[in-house]
């Protein structure tokens, strides 16, 4: 991504390791970066998709948890255009699904996440 001329934060460049998905999501969004993690439980989890939507993350998520470096790479290589594209073209918050193949798709945009944020919440 780098070497596409992107800016790349680490995680834990910023955030102890033990840092709590709603502490580091809450900077992300603050920060309006673009947030990608093989962490798959956040597109999955109730709350953890709440949290996206309050904090307003833009967060794309590989579809597998299993994937390697190399792996990574290749899909963000693959998918960089199109990661550019729907971070462009859709407001804040959104959740999108990052393929080993590199496509990409989004799966909640922003009047789902708060549609649902609303719904659950009273707000």
């Amino acid at each position: 991504m780098r070497q596409s001329g992107a800016r790349v934060e680490i995680h834990d460049d910023h955030f102890p390791m033990d840092a709590t998905d709603e502490e580091w999501l809450a900077e992300v969004g603050r920060r309006g970066w673009l947030c990608l993690t093989k962490d798959i439980r956040i597109g999955l989890n109730t709350l953890q998709r709440l949290w996206v939507a309050r904090q307003g993350v833009k967060l794309f998520v590989f579809r597998s948890g299993n994937l390697q470096g190399p792996e990574m790479g290749h899909a963000i290589a693959k998918a960089l255009p199109r990661i550019h594209s729907i971070a462009d073209g859709n407001v804040a918050p959104f959740i999108a699904k990052i393929y080993s193949s590199g496509k990409i798709k989004l799966v909640r945009n922003r009047e789902a996440l708060l549609a649902e944020y609303s719904k659950l919440t009273g707000r």
